[in-house]
């Protein structure tokens, strides 16, 4: 449950970087 918990919290992450350098 953690780990799952972890790794959406690294996606969300890594797509809001992505989206803030896109703009």
């Amino acid at each position: 449950m953690f780990l799952l918990k972890l790794s959406v919290i690294c996606r969300n992450y890594t797509v809001f970087e992505l989206f803030q350098i896109m703009i």
